[in-house]
This record gives structure tokens, sequence and C-alpha cells, in this order.
């Protein structure tokens, strides 16, 4: 045992932490009403949204109800880790190009991560993609209204506006935006 701020503690083996009068292993849980130590659901288990038992190196969550078909299973928040998109909650996919929500550098919604919108990304990125019909070139957008008529808004990913391709003239710039010094801006 030992005492911290004034109370004796278990001193428990390395990877453990104290659960009441006992140790718990690091893949466990300290059940808060019973201080039971109990093992945790990885990522993308069921699991019940009354009793978290998701485990919790980083906030994980079990939502009850998710637009994304994440309802009632262990996933991260946008901007939690992950290693594919199937571990973040705001599951987010582009079947055609094998793109999701798990960014590349392993953030749920962070650098090059597939979006709909830009409250898809994180750290201040928007979600671009490019137009794509016949006879329209290369333009940038953030959404299908940004594109001329008949053509799409499509290979959406989450960037900051630096790490867009070069603009060469204002008709690669999605509208009320203006190509200066190879970057698409607001204003001029």
């Amino acid at each position: 045992m030992k005492c911290r701020g004034g109370s004796c503690q278990f001193d428990c083996p390395l990877g453990g932490f104290p659960c009441r009068s006992g140790c718990c292993r690091g893949d466990q849980l300290c059940h808060q009403d019973t201080g039971a130590c109990e093992g945790c659901l990885p990522l993308q288990s069921n699991c019940d949204p009354n009793n978290n038992l998701c485990c919790w190196q980083e906030t994980t969550l079990c939502p009850s109800s998710n637009q994304f078909g994440r309802s009632g299973k262990c996933c991260r928040p946008q901007g939690g880790h992950c290693s594919s998109g199937l571990d973040c909650c705001q599951a987010v996919s582009d079947l055609q190009f094998g793109r999701d929500t798990c960014g590349d550098d392993g953030v749920c919604g962070g650098k090059g991560a597939y979006c709909g919108t830009g409250s898809d990304c994180v750290d201040g990125r928007d979600c671009w993609g490019a137009c794509f019909g016949t006879g329209i070139g290369f333009r940038l957008c953030t959404a299908n209204s940004d594109c001329p008529a008949g053509s799409l808004c499509a290979q959406r990913r989450c960037a900051y506006r630096t790490e867009l391709p070069p603009c060469t003239s204002n008709s690669h710039c999605p509208p009320g935006t203006f190509c200066q010094q190879g970057m698409c801006s607001v204003s001029r």
C-alpha cells in the first residue's frame, strides 16, 4: 500500500490501476457501483448504451442511436484515433474509391478522411472535392451546388486549403472564392 493525498491505496502492478480495495489490469474497467474489475470491449464490439463497457484508452462511445449504423457498437467520435472507418462513430465512406472517415493520420475526420460535409472533418479542415461531369475540366467544390448543372461534387476529402491541388484560374475554384497565388481564397 502507498499513501497518496492523505489516503492509502493499493500499489498496482505496472499497467494496472486502483479500483476500490483492489487493482484492475489495463485491459479492464473498474465498475463504478460494485468496484469490481470487468473486461472491457474493444472497438467495433457490440455494447450496451446504458452500461458503456467499451475500452477507454481514449474517449470511446457506445451510442444508443446513430445515423451511420454504429448504434450499440464501441466507436470513437470525430477526432479520436482509428485504424479504419469502422472504428469511427461517424462512419462516412466512399465505396467507389475505397475511402472512409479514418484519415491518413489515423484520426476520425482527420487528414484525407472521406467526408460529406465540413462537420465530418476535425482540426479546422474543410470537406473538399472536385466537380465531375462532361466538359467541365478541373474545379474544386465543397457541395454539389458549387458545380455546373449536371455534375457532382465527388471524391471529397478533409483538407486544409493549403493541402489542395494548386489552382491556375478562378474557374478551378468554388463560387465565391478566387484563385490567388495558386490557392482558392475567399477574398481578393
